[in-house]
């Protein structure tokens, strides 16, 4: 069996040997070809069923050596936004520590994975409304939940902060 990872797209990639595959078509009778992530580089390798039926071509270029754990570490931060009540900056901190050393100089920015973090959960609807339904006064404060649209506002009184 080939070991695969996620893209930031959610699609499969597959790893071999640390190099990073990510697949151009599917042929006939499930054959699925991929190639090698790096844009410059021609080697090549077949699958069927998660299966490797032909060895990957020579790479021109050295594998990046931790770029699959940091892979790895985002699709990770991901998974824990779904399932945790964490706060961002908790699931990245932690998340970043998992990372050895040696890896860390292909990390992107604590505010790139944030974002990450963020996105995600706003694609997957994951951000809870309750909290924002009423005022700590317990009023009504989300007038209109629409799928493209939300309307917050409050009855009452208005004090002007001078």
């Amino acid at each position: 069996m080939a070991k695969f990872i996620v893209s930031q797209k959610g699609h499969k990639k597959l790893v071999v040997d640390e190099y990073i595959f990510t697949r151009q078509r599917t042929g006939i009778n499930n054959k699925v070809y991929w190639i090698c992530e790096v844009r410059t580089c021609s080697s090549r390798v077949h699958t069927v069923a998660d299966v490797i039926i032909k060895a990957p071509t020579e790479h021109n270029h050295a594998p990046l050596h931790g770029k699959v754990a940091v892979e790895e570490m985002r699709e990770g931060m991901k998974r824990r936004a779904e399932v945790t009540e964490e706060k961002t900056r908790q699931i990245v901190h932690s998340s970043m520590t998992s990372i050895k050393l040696d890896h860390a100089h292909l990390l992107p920015g604590k505010g790139t994975l944030s974002r990450d973090v963020q996105r995600h959960r706003q694609r997957n609807g994951l951000y809870d409304l309750d909290q924002f339904k009423k005022t700590v006064n317990d009023d009504e404060f989300l007038r209109v939940n629409e799928d493209d649209m939300m309307i917050f506002a409050a009855q009452g009184k208005y004090y002007e902060i001078s």
